[in-house]
């Protein structure tokens, strides 16, 4: 298994400096049990987007059991960040963890949130984020 210093390592090599800057972010928060990094790279070598799933429990978050966690897709080439996944029980870090997203993506990139199944959480995360271009 890939250690989170590791997954680090190889963002840094590859010169994908927001999604590593994310990573760190999120592990600074606590999700630090299991983080995955999954980037589609180009024939060049160039990662053209970097998938990055984090979580407080053992396993993927998405799994029966595991409360806290984030899926984010980052794609440099078209300048958006996409939630893919976002859960948590424990109050506020579900914000801690679109802050760690939000704070380490320059201004000029979109936001888009893939499955709003939130019952209004989102639309308050975007108002509070309003200077931020949210796509729809």
């Amino acid at each position: 298994m890939i250690t989170s210093k590791q997954i680090l390592s190889i963002l840094e090599d590859s010169g994908d400096v927001i999604a590593r800057n994310i990573v760190k972010s999120l592990l600074l928060i606590g999700l630090q049990s299991k983080v995955e990094v999954q980037p589609l790279i180009t024939p060049s070598g160039k990662f053209t987007q970097v998938i990055i799933m984090a979580s407080m429990g053992g396993q993927g978050f998405t799994l029966y059991g595991n409360t806290t966690g984030v899926g984010i897709s980052i794609c440099s080439q078209f300048k958006r960040a996409e939630f893919l996944k976002i859960n948590s029980t424990e109050f506020g870090m579900g914000l801690k963890m679109v802050d760690a997203v939000i704070s380490n993506v320059p201004s000029d990139w979109s936001f888009y949130v893939d499955r709003d199944w939130s019952q209004g959480w989102w639309p308050k995360v975007k108002s509070k984020y309003s200077s931020r271009k949210w796509i729809n």
